[in-house]
């Protein structure tokens, strides 16, 4: 049997041959292969023609309409690599797709502030919201490492002991009419901290006293 000459661009839900021919099966473009209920379906292509229906047998012609660079077939795709929420944070793999749950983990897993000798220094590049658990008075809270410009989100200030005070603020936590916020003195209290990163050296602040 001569092989049919196929389209070399077809649309989904084309037909072929149109008109339809007596004795020759009638095939559909699904967007990926032509299809057909009946016996086997006849390309016109070589090695770039078009996928076939499972057990289907071809009958290669001579014509090179489906032998063209812009056909992909589904195996030379690369699909997208989802990013890790730590990925996202640090914007360390720009390239990757982002996905829904990555991006709730960001936000449910906070980051816990761990002092050295007194001073809490938030590292951005590992979370947007901190939690600090201080046990004494006398803390600073030093001026974050990796902060990115719009980067936002929370400092939970939740300490167990009513001695707790911030006495040392670094220079870029920035609150309305520069004025520092007191902390509230009791063991089991919480504080919240909302910030905003313009700038490295410029991160606006709103404080919430005493939520709990």
């Amino acid at each position: 049997m001569a092989a049919l000459d196929f389209p070399g661009t077809p649309l989904v839900g084309d037909r072929y041959p149109t008109p339809p021919v007596a004795g020759i099966t009638t095939y559909t473009w699904d967007g990926e292969k032509w299809t057909t209920s009946g016996p086997g379906i006849i390309t016109s292509g070589g090695a770039s023609a078009p996928p076939l229906p499972d057990g289907a047998a071809a009958v290669v012609g001579t014509s090179d309409k489906f032998a063209r660079e812009d056909h992909v077939h589904p195996e030379h795709l690369v699909l997208p690599v989802a990013a890790t929420y730590q990925e996202f944070i640090a914007n360390s793999q720009p390239d990757k797709m982002m996905t829904s749950g990555a991006m709730w983990a960001a936000v449910l897993n906070w980051t816990a502030l761990v002092e050295a000798t007194n001073v809490a220094t938030p590292n951005m590049a590992l979370g947007l919201d901190f939690l600090w658990q201080p046990t004494g008075g006398g803390k600073t809270l030093a001026n974050p490492q990796n902060a990115k410009r719009g980067q936002k989100g929370l400092i939970y200030l939740n300490p167990s002991v009513a001695t707790f005070t911030v006495t040392t603020w670094g220079s870029a936590w920035k609150f309305p009419n520069a004025v520092k916020p007191v902390l509230t003195a009791r063991a089991g209290a919480l504080d919240i901290i909302s910030y905003s990163v313009f700038d490295p050296t410029l991160i606006a602040c709103v404080f919430l006293a005493d939520v709990s």
